[in-house]
């Protein structure tokens, strides 16, 4: 009977073994604790979900010069995958904890070894750690999801999901062309002239320059006619009344500015003050309409081209028919630096063991042999995936050269992939190699086995495919539009997200048994284990932050 199950399986398994017997290694289950376990876990991950879905939307994102909740600025279905998405990140990051709070221990016992004493005397009296994790994790969770700072790693997690459903991209996009460069159509323009709710109105005024008065006031009348044509259905209730879009006090305000124009269309006002006053309201208010009518736009379609067509209708035209670049000339980039990151990481991880426990003599003298195997296994464990998600990356591009419809779903697809190429090839490779006690266990229980030693692999291949993504697709963000974050900044998250890949092999590298075949100590094994993690994940962070170069368009947009 296995000692570990897979984590799809977490919750289940997590249910059922509330308690193991040491002496004999056989699993009973407590009659009593075991109904207050099963409600103490669930309430813990509902709890931790129900914070993980609202900091998904929150806080206010800024749009020009109001904050907006991301949900108005992407389409309801990829706002739904996103918010699954982040939730179900923070839900497999919370469960590992729990899953693995044993091994977990140790960690605690560095940080803090009173509490160490305390937790491991409650696990012998068979009583308090379970409980004592699920509370533990979920509030560190709670604070986590609570703190707004660049340093943290599930902040960065919820810019990165904001980011592959287009948030605040596609809005932002929308908001600028409809400030800066908006064409009303001939046939509406007939209707703002007409219309009683716009005085001082004529059809030539959406023909003069840009910056006049005339023309910026013609055009926010033509957007609040816009949206109250809308508004005026009913079927957009929850939108219009959304606080931060102030719709009352925007139709305040537009009232105010409608009284004060008259004078000065009528000629009657000669004060270059009031006119400068009057033009700078109406300026301002034309932009928060824009803002509202973009994410009006965004958060009414089901998809972006029908976003994007609606916008057409409205007067703001953005490009459609940019092709993503050849993603061949960054794979070879992506592949020596797997190469050079694992041998650097086992080499220096198997280095630093002995230096720090005293071996000077053997730290400059490992043994090739066993080298050699770990570098295989890494390999197998990242190299395999990373190679995998590359090709498919590029096979891709040669058959539709166009933007997927969900880049989420996209990279939904790259982890599912990464995560059984990866536990296949490891898998294959512990067998290849034959001097594990694994290697004697059928191959499919072994892949059963190794499912938890390919999520770090999963993420770095999701990782690399976005930063990729970024700069062969014209309409997502590049690198270069991070220039304005200092150097300190985009190295330090660098480093997070090399902790970030490390967490997920931390429980897995302690939870490595006392017996081994290897001629390494356990210590030494798992030293090996976290720190090539680390290495792994922070060169291809820089790479990806640093050795990318988008290629320059051919044409202008």
């Amino acid at each position: 009977m296995f000692r570990r199950v897979p984590l799809m399986l977490l919750v289940s398994s997590a249910l059922s073994v509330p308690a193991v017997a040491q002496e004999a290694g056989v699993i009973r289950q407590d009659s009593l604790l075991y109904p207050a376990r099963t409600a103490l876990l669930m309430l813990g991950m509902a709890f931790t979900g129900y914070w993980a879905y609202e900091a998904f939307n929150e806080p206010p994102i800024r749009l020009d010069d109001g904050p907006t909740l991301p949900r108005y600025m992407t389409q309801p279905n990829q706002y739904r995958l996103g918010s699954i998405a982040f939730v179900g990140m923070c839900l497999l990051v919370y469960s590992l904890i729990a899953y693995f709070h044993k091994e977990f221990l140790p960690i605690v016992g560095i940080v803090a070894p009173d509490l160490y004493q305390t937790i491991e005397k409650s696990m012998t009296d068979g009583s308090l750690a379970y409980p004592l994790v699920v509370i533990f994790a979920a509030a560190i969770f709670v604070t986590a999801l609570k703190v707004e700072k660049d340093w943290n790693p599930l902040l960065v997690l919820r810019r990165v999901v904001h980011g592959w459903v287009s948030i605040p991209q596609l809005a932002n996009a929308l908001m600028v062309m409809a400030r800066d460069e908006l064409v009303v159509p001939a046939e509406a323009r007939a209707g703002v002239a007409d219309s009683l709710d716009t005085p001082y109105v004529t059809v030539g005024d959406f023909d003069k320059d840009r910056r006049s008065l005339d023309r910026r006031w013609a055009e926010l009348c033509y957007i609040r006619l816009w949206l109250e044509h809308y508004r005026a259905q009913g079927s957009h209730f929850t939108f219009f009344n959304e606080p931060s879009f102030a719709w009352e006090q925007l139709q305040g305000d537009y009232d105010k500015a409608r009284d004060r124009i008259a004078p000065l269309k009528r000629g009657e006002v000669t004060d270059a003050n009031i006119f400068a006053d009057v033009a700078g309201k109406v300026d301002t208010l034309r932009r928060q309409y824009c803002r509202l009518a973009a994410c009006f736009l965004v958060f009414t379609n089901q998809t972006q081209k029908n976003a994007l067509s609606d916008a057409r209708q409205f007067g703001v035209t953005i490009t459609l028919d940019l092709t993503r670049a050849n993603p061949l000339r960054y794979i070879a980039i992506y592949l020596v630096a797997i190469m050079v990151a694992i041998y650097f990481g086992v080499s220096v991880s198997a280095m630093s063991w002995d230096l720090l426990n005293g071996h000077a003599s053997a730290a400059f003298s490992q043994d090739p042999d066993l080298v050699t195997r770990w570098i295989g296994y890494a390999l197998a464990s990242y190299g395999m995936p990373i190679l995998a998600i590359l090709s498919l990356r590029y096979l891709g591009w040669t058959v539709d050269a166009g933007q997927p419809n969900s880049y989420l779903i996209s990279y939904a697809t790259v982890f599912l992939v990464a995560l059984g190429v990866s536990t296949a090839s490891l898998a294959l490779a512990i067998k290849l190699a034959g001097t594990s006690p694994s290697a004697a266990m059928p191959y499919l229980d072994l892949v059963f086995t190794r499912v938890k030693w390919s999520l770090s692999p999963a993420i770095v291949s999701v990782y690399i495919a976005y930063h990729m993504d970024r700069q062969t697709d014209p309409l997502m963000p590049d690198i270069e539009s991070c220039q304005h974050l200092q150097l300190l900044q985009r190295v330090m998250s660098c480093v997070f997200f090399g902790f970030l890949v490390t967490a997920f092999s931390v429980m897995p590298a302690l939870a490595i048994s006392t017996v081994t075949s290897s001629a390494w100590p356990v210590n030494k094994l798992r030293m090996v284990v976290i720190g090539t993690t680390f290495i792994v994940g922070l060169i291809m962070a820089l790479v990806g932050e640093f050795a990318l170069v988008k290629p320059s368009p051919a044409s202008d947009r």
